[in-house]
């Protein structure tokens, strides 16, 4: 699944070297935790910004660098599928936690959104 991801991104025209944001909801937040966790994908794309909703994610390792949010609802069963203790890290230091809205102006000047069929 991973490669299908990257290789559509290549085909969108994403440049090495790029910002990127992934998302993803249950198997799709499995997938880009993957890639944001996979050092030679980081090494060609600067992958910023993680957002899961509803995922197993606590097996990703996901670099410090990367701002990762994953959203669970304590009701869903999926998000556990993996075992996993999840853990929570603080912002690094010299950082605080803001609030998604803020960051507006941080955003990559160009971005992409890969559709199937598209």
């Amino acid at each position: 699944m991973e490669s299908g991801v990257v290789t559509a991104m290549r085909q969108a025209g994403i440049k090495p070297g790029e910002e990127i944001a992934l998302y993803g909801h249950s198997q799709g937040g499995i997938t880009v935790s993957n890639i944001a966790a996979d050092p030679a994908i980081q090494d060609r794309y600067n992958i910023t910004s993680v957002l899961t909703a509803g995922s197993p994610t606590a097996g990703a390792d996901i670099p410090d660098d990367v701002r990762a949010l994953h959203l669970e609802n304590t009701g869903d069963a999926v998000p556990g599928l993996d075992a996993a203790p999840h853990t929570h890290r603080p912002p690094p230091a010299g950082r605080h936690a803001r609030h998604p809205s803020d960051e507006h102006e941080r955003l990559p000047p160009r971005l992409h959104c890969l559709r199937p069929g598209h």
